[in-house]
């Protein structure tokens, strides 16, 4: 039997939609995803970032003063 994805929630989003999200040039986007602990999947050329993934990186890289 298959099982199909029923939730609307995207997993991943593109530079340019991590760009908007962040409120930073799509530049600065694609410069964070070449940190080495920057959470990011490339698939053939293409460069996604999983959800969860950069909510922990926000977390894990805020100040906490």
């Amino acid at each position: 039997m298959e099982e199909h994805i029923e939730n609307k929630e995207k997993l991943v989003i593109s530079v340019n939609e991590l760009a908007k999200m962040l409120g930073i040039s799509r530049g600065g986007a694609y410069q964070l995803t070449r940190q080495t602990n920057f959470p990011k999947l490339t698939i053939n050329r293409r460069i996604l970032i999983p959800l969860a993934g950069l909510k922990l990186w926000i977390t894990q890289n805020s100040a906490t003063h």
